[in-house]
C-alpha cells in the first residue's frame, strides 16, 4: 500500500471493504454515520489529503476507480477519483434525514454543486444558511471553512458535486482566455474568512447532461469513460454558464453568505405568505437589499424572477387545493387574486386548462 495521511487510514480502518463488480464498497463497521465522520478526521476533515491518498490507492490498484460508502439507513455516496485533480460525488439519500456538521479541509480546491432532487439548507463558516433547489453553484474553499448540510425535507435526495483543482482547468483552456476563471478564483481568495458561493442558472443542456451522468450503471463496460467524458463536459459547460454570466459586466454579482441569508428570507416569503401582494419595493425593504440585488440576485440564487416563484407558488398551492374538492372561487381566494377571472387565466397559461378542467 502506497503511503496516506493519518486521517485517510483511520477513515479505511472504520470501514470495512469489499469488491461488487468494478466498485469497492465502504460500509461503517460501528453501522452509524456518525461514527464513520469522527474517523475520518471529527471537526476538521482533510478532505484534501483523502482525495489525494485515494487517488494513490486507485493507482496502485489498492481500490477501484469508484469507492461507495455506505450509510447505513440513509443513502450511498459514490466518489469517483477520475485524476490526482478531480473527483465526481453522487451523493443518494433514499431513507431517513441526512445532516452533516464538519469543518472541511479543502485547500486550494473548487466544488462544482448541483442540487438535482430535494432540497438542503447549508450553513458556510456559520455565516448564514441557504437552501437552493436543482441550481448550479461553484464553491471555493479557500484555506478551509466550517460546513453545515441538512436535508430540509423528508424524501429522496439526490446531488452531484465535482471537486477540482482550478489550476488544472486553467492549464485545460486555450491561451488568451485564462480570465474566463477570473471571478472563479477571486471568490476563493485564503485572505477571505467567509466562504464564497458563485452561483448560475442551470441551462437544459446542462440538465440533460446530469441526467445522463445519473442514469449510468455499473454494469455498463464502459462505465468510467463515459464519466470521465460526462464530468469533464459537465464541468466545462458549466465554467462555461459562469464565464458568459460574468461576461455581463456591471449586471454580473458576486454572492457573499450574507446576500443568500437575505435572498432566502424572501424566497421563504414567497412560499409562505404568497396569499398576499407583495411589491418589490416591500421585498427588498423587508430583506435589507437593494432592487437590483434582490431582483438579479433572486434569480441567479434559484433560477426564477421574484414574480415568477410567486406565480409557481401560488399555482401550485391552487393545484393541490383543486385536487381537494375546494371551489374554484375558494381557491382564488386562497392563492391571493381578489379576481377569478384573473385567476382562471392565470392558471390556464399555467397549467393548460381551466381550473375547472383540473382534476
Amino acid at each position: 500500500m502506497p503511503p496516506i495521511s493519518e486521517s485517510t487510514r483511520s477513515f479505511l480502518s472504520a470501514v470495512e471493504l469489499h469488491r461488487e463488480g468494478p466498485v469497492t464498497v465502504a460500509s461503517p463497521k460501528s453501522g452509524t454515520i456518525d461514527y464513520l465522520t469522527a474517523e475520518l478526521g471529527g471537526d476538521n476533515i482533510k478532505m484534501s489529503h483523502f482525495l489525494t491518498d485515494m487517488w494513490r490507492l486507485v493507482q496502485s490498484e489498492t481500490l477501484t476507480p469508484v469507492l461507495r460508502i455506505r450509510y447505513p439507513g440513509i443513502g450511498t455516496g459514490d466518489y469517483h477519483f477520475l485524476n490526482d485533480e478531480c473527483c465526481l460525488v453522487i451523493s443518494r439519500v433514499t431513507g431517513g434525514s441526512y445532516m452533516e456538521n464538519t469543518g472541511h479541509n479543502l485547500s486550494g480546491w473548487c466544488a462544482l454543486r448541483f442540487m438535482v432532487q430535494g432540497s438542503f439548507i447549508e450553513s458556510l463558516d456559520n455565516q448564514a444558511q441557504a437552501q437552493r433547489e436543482a441550481e448550479g453553484s461553484f464553491l471555493h474553499y479557500g484555506s478551509g471553512i466550517q460546513y453545515t448540510i441538512e436535508q430540509a425535507l423528508q424524501g429522496p435526495l439526490t446531488g452531484v458535486v465535482i471537486l477540482f483543482k482550478p489550476e488544472s482547468v486553467i492549464k485545460s483552456l486555450f491561451s488568451g482566455h485564462h480570465s474566463l476563471l477570473d471571478e472563479l478564483q477571486a471568490a476563493g481568495q485564503a485572505s477571505e474568512p467567509m466562504a464564497h458561493l458563485l452561483s448560475f442558472q442551470v441551462n437544459a443542456e446542462l440538465r440533460e447532461l446530469i441526467r445522463k451522468i445519473l442514469a449510468l450503471r455499473f454494469d455498463n463496460p464502459f462505465y468510467l469513460m463515459l464519466v470521465q467524458s460526462r464530468t469533464q463536459e459537465l464541468l466545462a459547460l458549466s465554467l462555461q454558464a459562469l464565464s458568459e454570466k460574468g461576461g455581463k459586466g456591471a449586471n454580473s454579482i458576486r454572492f457573499r453568505e450574507t446576500d443568500i441569508q437575505q435572498l432566502t428570507s424572501v424566497k421563504h416569503l414567497l412560499e409562505t405568505d404568497y396569499a398576499h401582494h407583495l411589491t418589490l419595493e416591500e421585498l427588498a425593504r423587508r430583506a435589507g437589499l437593494n432592487r437590483r440585488k434582490l431582483t438579479e440576485g433572486f434569480k441567479a440564487l434559484f433560477g426564477a424572477g421574484v414574480h415568477e416563484y410567486l406565480l409557481e407558488q401560488r399555482m401550485t398551492q391552487a393545484g393541490k387545493l383543486l385536487r381537494r374538492g375546494m371551489s374554484v372561487s375558494d381557491v382564488s381566494d386562497k392563492v391571493g387574486y381578489q379576481g377569478h377571472g384573473a385567476f382562471s387565466r392565470a392558471f390556464k397559461r399555467y397549467y393548460g386548462v381551466s381550473p375547472r378542467q383540473f382534476s
